[in-house]
């Protein structure tokens, strides 16, 4: 088993009493699929995306049950991150926090885990589509160590 999958399940270190120590990381399963749609239509973006729905989610989780991470606070969904690949490309999707929890480290704890996740098989290249008018991703991207890709366009099917 990945070190993605095991040791999700404790509390971020940070100092004692504080918000971090209640956050826990774990991945998603079957019975957190409502509560999880119910937190992407409230805190996650919507735009130029088909609706996410309880079908895809089950599917998610049954064909690749290590794909789906969420952060808790004390039970509560706070934040998401869906990391997929297709041998030695990867992408992260859902990278979401709720907002009383944004810039305290959750959404960088979440990209940290799907990294693990994605480079442990051996993913040499890891992407993720932000909305060019969605500034709140877009300032987070800028904030970490990816690099937006400005030579090449995205060319989409939705079948």
């Amino acid at each position: 088993m990945s070190s993605f999958a095991t040791g999700l399940s404790i509390a971020i270190t940070g100092n004692e009493g504080s918000l971090m120590d209640q956050i826990t990381y774990r991945l998603a399963k079957f019975g957190d699929i409502e509560p999880l749609l119910e937190f992407w239509d409230a805190h996650a973006e919507h735009n130029a995306r088909p609706a996410d729905d309880a079908v895809s989610l089950n599917l998610l989780i049954n064909t690749d049950p290590s794909s789906l991470m969420l952060a808790l606070d004390n039970g509560a969904i706070i934040g998401s991150v869906i990391a997929g690949r297709d041998g030695w490309r990867a992408s992260i999707y859902r990278l979401a926090v709720h907002p009383d929890f944004r810039g305290q480290g959750v959404g960088r704890e979440l990209l940290s885990k799907a990294t693990i996740r994605l480079r442990e098989p051996g993913a040499r290249r890891i992407g993720a589509v932000v909305l060019d008018e969605n500034a709140l991703g877009q300032k987070f991207w800028s904030g970490v160590v990816f690099h937006k890709q400005l030579e090449r366009s995205r060319w989409i099917n939705d079948v």
